[in-house]
């Protein structure tokens, strides 16, 4: 069957079936192809280890995140029988907000839920597709506004254009950066920030997670004391919030102590939020 006289599915149900390659159940360890609901997908990653697999290594949510684009086509079956094709960003965005819940139940609101490091469903990634209504750009000026203590190396857009970034402040005590979303506000639930690309030293150590909405009272939602996380270039470190059900429009992570080198420079190459959004 010609993939283009498939019907298009823009909101996938949990009950709706993809083909996928089963690592584990293969015979003589090859993988064997078998289908499955979104919902059994879902639960391979619902509670996903630090390299982004549930506890079998199924690994099927990260190769969806980094081989597909987003415009690329997954052929699946319906809960009719009806075959479909469904873009990887339909999908993605099917799933979270099947799964995802808002812990305030305002109306109209978007769950951006944490799935894996580096996934395209966070708040600056859905900034960056307009809402998921273009394709991806860099969200600074058009959706947010990244700022800084000071700059000493590389320019704020770099913290979230999903590029390999050397950013740094300079080694001045409570450097920061900040991200301000233009319209509507976060209920951040997970936050991910991602060591520079090239450098093997400096990695942040001591930091705040803060929320505003004045950009003048800043309230804590995570604090880290001594996180020894980031250990490697490019590498990604996720936490998750559970400080407050408020919603804030300004966002900063705030330097609070020395470096892995015994220095204040606030060293980044990206950062990302998660959570409940009301535009």
């Amino acid at each position: 069957m010609e993939i283009s006289k498939l019907k298009t599915l823009t909101t996938p149900s949990l009950n709706d079936v993809l083909p996928i390659l089963d690592i584990n159940g293969g015979v003589s360890g090859k993988p064997i192809l078998r289908k499955i609901s979104l919902q059994g997908i879902f639960s391979l990653i619902e509670f996903p280890s630090d390299n982004g697999s549930n506890s079998s290594g199924f690994v099927v949510p990260t190769i969806i995140k980094t081989i597909a684009e987003s415009g690329d086509y997954f052929i699946g079956i319906d809960s009719t029988g009806t075959t479909y094709k469904i873009t990887k960003a339909n999908l993605l965005a099917g799933l979270s907000n099947d799964t995802g819940s808002s812990s305030t139940g305002n109306t109209g609101g978007v769950t951006l839920s944490f799935v894996s490091n580096g996934d395209a469903n966070g708040l600056f990634y859905y900034l960056g597709r307009q809402k998921n209504t273009t394709a991806w750009s860099n969200p600074h000026g058009n959706g947010l506004t990244v700022s800084a203590s000071a700059v000493d190396n590389g320019s704020v857009d770099q913290l979230c254009n999903r590029i390999g970034n050397d950013f740094w402040t300079p080694s001045v005590p409570n450097s920061w950066v900040s991200f301000y979303i233009l319209s509507g506000k976060l209920n951040c639930r997970h936050y991910s920030i991602k060591s520079r690309e090239t450098h093997t030293d400096y990695y942040p150590r001591n930091w705040k997670l803060q929320g505003s909405n004045d950009n003048s009272n800043w309230v804590d939602l995570d604090t880290q004391s001594n996180n020894a996380g980031l250990s490697s270039p490019a590498q990604w470190l996720s936490l998750p919030v559970t400080a407050t059900n408020d919603y804030y429009s300004y966002f900063r992570i705030l330097n609070t102590g020395v470096s892995s080198s015994n220095y204040y420079h606030l060293c980044l190459g990206e950062v990302e939020l998660y959570g409940s959004y009301a535009p």
